[in-house]
């Protein structure tokens, strides 16, 4: 799956998939299947108008949204890479089901507690 693929939004809106839907899409579309989180950012700004157009305030707010689901999604595995700095690249796990959230001390980072 690549981001071609995703049906675009009504005009002005923002796409109706979840963020590790887009973010995953982004990667696996890509020339190599890796990508830095300022390559998922041009990659999905590119891909459609609202984010090219959105407010700064809007702006940082999804590319917030894409570093928060980086870090906790499990099917998305952070690789170093040496050289200039430390820079840090994505690949996605596909064996693992993309809705899961990675473990925390605490038990799981996404999850919902269901009450009896």
């Amino acid at each position: 799956v690549s981001l071609d693929q995703l049906a675009n939004p009504p005009l002005g809106q923002q796409p109706n998939y979840p963020w590790w839907t887009i973010i995953r899409a982004a990667i696996m579309g890509s020339s190599y299947g890796i990508l830095t989180r300022d390559e998922v950012c041009e990659a999905v700004s590119n891909r459609w108008e609202y984010f090219r157009t959105c407010s700064a305030q809007s702006t940082r707010i999804w590319k917030s949204a894409v570093s928060h689901n980086l870090s906790v999604k499990e099917c998305f595995v952070r690789v170093f890479v040496k050289g200039k700095g430390s820079m840090s690249y994505y690949i996605v796990d596909t064996a693992v089901d993309p809705s899961r959230g990675r473990m925390s001390r605490y038990g799981f980072k996404n999850c919902f507690h269901l009450r009896r």
